[in-house]
This record gives C-alpha cells, structure tokens and sequence, in this order.
C-alpha cells in the first residue's frame, strides 16, 4: 500500500477537472450535459443479468433502469454505460456500440461471464 503513494501526484492532476456527485444519477446527467461531457454509468446490474440478488444497498428496479436508459438516449454528450449481456439491458441499449471483455469465471453465478461497455459512440475513434 505505501508504495502506491508514490503515484499520488499523477493521480491528483489527472483527477484535477474530474467531477464526482451524489446525487441521483438523472439530475447530475441533466446538470452537465454537454457535448463535451463524458458520463460514465456502472448502475446497479438487473436481476436477469446476476446471481447475488443481494448485491448492492441501493437497487434499481426494471422501470428505473428504463427511466435511465430514456435520458441517456437524450443526451449532447457521450454515455457509457456497464453491465453484463441480459435480456433488458440488451433492449435498452441495442442501438448503441457494444464493447465486450473477454469470459471470465464469475463465482457469484458460478459460470463463465463477460463484462460489457455499452457506449452511444465509436471509442475507438474519439
């Protein structure tokens, strides 16, 4: 741990002009939207798409990750947006680019999963 203190600067500037809110997500996203904004979600994973539904303090429902997805459709800037492969999230994001990480033993469901980043850009030319 003590030896991580030696990048603390590099860290410090590089989070200089970051942002960080609490807040519910759809106000902070409507606060700074701009096209220059990168906003950046790894919401709550929906039931269909885990084993541990006891996963996070906060849940969001089938509805509120809707509710998210429609103001992420809307928005001037950039959005990307994690999860896992699953029924809804597939529907809420089929438009958009999918990055996938490569399979991983995930113990919480007990078989292979694979992480994706859902993003309504092409990160590979921006």
């Amino acid at each position: 741990w003590l030896g991580s203190v030696e990048g603390l600067a590099e860290i410090a500037q590089r989070l200089l002009r970051v942002q960080i809110e609490n807040a519910p997500a759809i106000e902070v996203i409507k606060r700074y939207d701009r096209a220059e904004t990168l906003f950046y979600l790894d919401p709550p994973y929906p039931h269909d798409s885990r084993g541990d539904k006891n996963a996070y303090l906060y849940e969001m429902t089938d509805g509120e990750h809707r509710e998210l997805a429609e103001v992420l459709h809307c928005v001037k800037g950039k959005v990307a947006v994690s999860g896992y492969h699953g029924k809804l999230m597939d529907e809420l994001y089929k438009d958009w680019k999918c990055w996938e990480a490569p399979v991983k033993n995930c113990l919480s469901v007990k078989k292979p999963r694979q992480e994706v980043l859902w993003t309504n850009y092409n990160a590979i030319n921006n």
